[in-house]
């Protein structure tokens, strides 16, 4: 449940930045779909991340930490999958 709650608290976050990545680089021509996967697989794999570094997070650190970790592990990942995409995006040539 706390693993919860701290990716509720960076939501907010998270949307601006896909917000970000939707509203700038596109060329007008291009057909949405890249972006709409792009912006789905960073949502998937960064929920994944971090209920993966919540179950893997060692509680010897202490109570917040599994909190911390899961969440800088799901921010990475989301961060990481928006920037590949982003570059791979200005690659392709416009349609």
């Amino acid at each position: 449940m706390s693993g919860l709650l701290a990716g509720t608290l960076l939501a907010p976050w998270f949307l601006i930045l896909c917000w970000v990545y939707w509203r700038f680089g596109r060329a007008a021509a291009r057909p949405r779909g890249f972006d709409v996967a792009a912006v789905l697989l960073a949502m998937v794999t960064g929920v994944g991340a971090g209920v993966v570094g919540l179950a893997h997070a060692d509680p010897g650190h202490g109570r917040l930490w599994p909190q911390i970790f899961a969440v800088l592990l799901a921010y990475g990942v989301f961060l990481l999958v928006l920037l590949v995409a982003a570059i791979v995006r200005r690659r392709l040539k416009p349609v």
